[in-house]
């Protein structure tokens, strides 16, 4: 058994890494009821933006922010192309407010730290002879993974609930005329979610393998010293 945890266990581990990079790790969908009635969909559901021109119906990865970030269009380009045409006090006010919200420091803050307790995990398991460490860096890492969908949920909220709309944005900024579109469209278009994906999911599956399987070494070392 300890052979096949020091191998399997760091292996386990190692595979947090791509899953958090290449897996989508944002889901988001923005719905329309007025571009609904506009195409003659009256029904109870609302149109998704995904087959319309805004295009905000997304999967984001951590890859994906990379390679925007490094100057590629082709990826996550709607919601660029949405960011790029407002006017720079828009993109100031959404930059200071929303971006830098303390609930989004905060999942970016449990999410380091689910790295980096995960990153040693995948060491000292490979090295140790005792599980008891292991054990509780892996449950370090699955509570900081909880914690981060806690806190993503309270950065999400205020938008799924309307509280955050195009009317909070427009309403205050760019003059009388942005005011009246807000007061137009803050409620025609709403969030219907904005939640972590399935690279959590699939995250939050391998840390519980690995914590019994820790658990399991532990219990084995534990009467093999009886």
């Amino acid at each position: 058994m300890k052979t096949i945890y020091r191998i399997l266990a760091p292996i386990m581990s190692l595979a947090v890494f791509p899953v958090l990079y290449f897996l989508p790790l944002i889901r988001a969908m923005v719905s329309s009821g007025l571009l609904g009635a506009l195409t003659g969909n009256t029904g109870g559901t609302k149109t998704n933006l995904l087959t319309s021109t805004l295009g905000l119906g997304e999967y984001t990865s951590i890859k994906d922010i990379v390679k925007l970030s490094q100057g590629d269009t082709t990826t996550l380009q709607a919601w660029k192309s949405v960011f790029d045409n407002l006017g720079d006090d828009f993109k100031d006010r959404i930059t200071k407010e929303f971006a830098c919200g303390r609930w989004l420091i905060a999942a970016l803050v449990f999410f380091a730290l689910l790295v980096l307790l995960t990153l040693v995990f995948t060491v000292l398991s490979a090295v140790m002879s005792k599980h008891v460490v292991p054990l509780c860096l892996a449950g370090g890492a699955f509570v900081s993974a909880l914690l981060m969908n806690v806190c993503f949920n309270n950065f999400a909220k205020p938008f799924v609930t309307g509280a955050i709309n195009l009317s909070s944005i427009l309403g205050n900024n760019g003059g009388e005329n942005s005011a009246i579109l807000g007061a137009l469209l803050g409620n025609a278009v709403t969030v219907d979610y904005l939640q972590l994906s399935v690279a959590y999911t699939v995250t939050l599956f391998i840390l519980v393998v690995i914590m019994v399987l820790t658990l399991c070494a532990l219990v084995e070392e534990k009467f093999s010293k009886d």
